[in-house]
């Protein structure tokens, strides 16, 4: 009975040196690895929205062409046309009458309006154009107008070639109602129209910017034009981009078609 006593003193000893050995062990913590800490901002609202790289549209700008339709900022439509109702054999694509879209090649963009043709050799006068309307309505039977007085010139950006003696007129047509014969919008100047005549130096097939004040727009004297072009700026159906002349070809981009 002794012995049994003494063996259970033995193993408490053991035990209780065990566990005081156990105590006094290193406790210091090791160290956690080192990853970054990401700290989340308590925004009002939900988390900040990281801005995209985009650029605001100026209130002029007509059509950037970056939509790849044929509607413009404004909600007019483009469309083609050609010397055909004055026994023409001009032509022009997109195809006169057809739906005009976006061609792959901006001016630092993705999408610009494209048009290319030939003129006849008859009449004398032989052209070729692309227009875009003012507003959704622009157009018969509705010939809505739009007052653009507001507006000093028009710019845009264009690349190109043209042959021959052929001019690209910027024109800006004075128009009434509709024509039900013709379903176009009269054209109050005997087509005699305000105008500019784009320079050849911005036909050599890379892009320039061509700014236009409207005050640099003229007629050519023989129609019966309005007094000046304030009065069709203030009732302004469309713009129009034609190239005139016989026996030529072009070929030319236009984009970022721009009121300043």
């Amino acid at each position: 009975m002794k012995k049994l006593i003494a063996i259970l003193m033995i193993i408490m000893v053991v035990i209780g040196l065990i566990i005081l050995g156990c105590s006094k062990r290193n406790t210091t913590p090791v160290a956690e690895e080192d990853t970054p800490t990401v700290t989340a901002t308590n925004t009002p609202g939900g988390p900040t929205a990281i801005p995209t790289n985009t650029q605001s549209i100026p209130a002029g700008m007509i059509d950037n062409c970056e939509d790849g339709n044929n509607e413009n900022l404004w909600g007019g439509y483009w469309y083609t046309y050609n010397d055909a109702g004055d026994g023409g054999s001009s032509t022009i694509w997109p195809a006169a009458g057809g739906y005009v879209s976006m061609t792959a090649g901006g001016y630092n963009s993705s999408y610009a309006l494209r048009v290319y043709g030939s003129t006849g050799s008859t009449p004398t006068y032989a052209f070729a154009g692309v227009g875009t309307q003012l507003n959704p309505n622009a157009g018969c039977p509705g010939c809505q107008k739009s007052n653009i007085s507001s507006y000093t010139g028009i710019k845009f950006w264009i690349k190109g070639t043209k042959s021959g003696s052929m001019v690209m007129n910027v024109i800006l047509p004075y128009t009434g109602s509709c024509d039900v014969n013709k379903n176009v919008c009269q054209n109050l100047a005997a087509y005699d129209d305000f105008k500019y005549s784009v320079p050849n130096a911005n036909f050599d097939n890379t892009w320039h910017q061509v700014t236009i004040p409207f005050s640099n727009f003229t007629t050519d004297g023989w129609g019966s034009p309005p007094a000046n072009i304030g009065i069709v700026k203030a009732a302004a159906s469309e713009i129009q981009f034609q190239f005139k002349g016989p026996n030529s070809t072009f070929d030319v981009y236009i984009d970022d078609i721009e009121l300043y």
